[in-house]
């Protein structure tokens, strides 16, 4: 992964945490699967995004550093038939954690950061969870040329699945956003991408 404009580069990031990736390891894995073939979204690009708007809010180091961690975590685990890909990639930060005898409070709050992307799930989201949630969905927001290849790149991503299923499947989750009340829960990003994203939802909706 090339250097993110950001303070949230990797090496940094774990030194300020107190944590140790010896040689580089965990850090040459995660970048081997945000790297994979099939990786036309949810890649090294996507992380790297999100790690640039998490720098954008100015955060106290204190907050934004394990919500870097977390991000760099969220989409580790990515298999397009599963379920349990949060999970699965929250286990992952859990046990790197756990590996370098981290503040049990630090593991938990990076794995519940990490468990708060699913998106449609019914349990409230506290803390830091709203903002960083608000940062893995700003692409919907995004202008409509960015958006557009948003889209693409998620039909690349499961391009296994037949046309017609994927237009009802897609459109079912693409209406779902729409029909919350407000698509970002941070005052900053309904600011930035709210109407963006609604109007960028409904085109898309029109154009399965």
């Amino acid at each position: 992964m090339t250097e993110s404009r950001n303070q949230f580069d990797w090496r940094n990031l774990i030194e300020r945490l107190g944590l140790s990736d010896l040689g580089g390891t965990t850090h040459a894995k995660l970048v081997d699967a945000y790297s994979g073939p099939t990786r036309h979204y949810h890649s090294v690009a996507h992380i790297e995004d999100c790690l640039n708007q998490l720098a954008d809010c100015t955060l106290p180091q204190q907050q934004s550093d394990p919500m870097a961690l977390a991000l760099w975590f969220h989409d580790a685990v990515y298999n397009w038939r599963s379920k349990t890909n949060e999970a699965d990639s929250a286990h992952w930060a859990r046990e790197f954690l756990e590996g370098c005898d981290a503040a049990p409070e630090l593991t938990t709050n990076i794995s519940d950061l990490i468990m708060a992307t699913r998106h449609f799930v019914p349990e409230p989201l506290v803390d830091d969870q709203p903002l960083l949630v608000d940062i893995d969905l700003s692409i919907l927001g995004r202008t409509p040329e960015v958006y557009d290849h948003y889209e693409v790149a998620i039909r690349e991503e499961y391009k296994w699945v037949p046309a017609m299923t994927y237009r009802r499947e897609r459109r079912s989750i693409l209406r779902a956003f729409l029909k919350r009340d407000i698509i970002y829960n941070t005052i900053r990003f309904q600011a930035l991408y709210e109407d963006p994203a609604r109007s960028n939802l409904k085109r898309a909706i029109e154009m399965l």
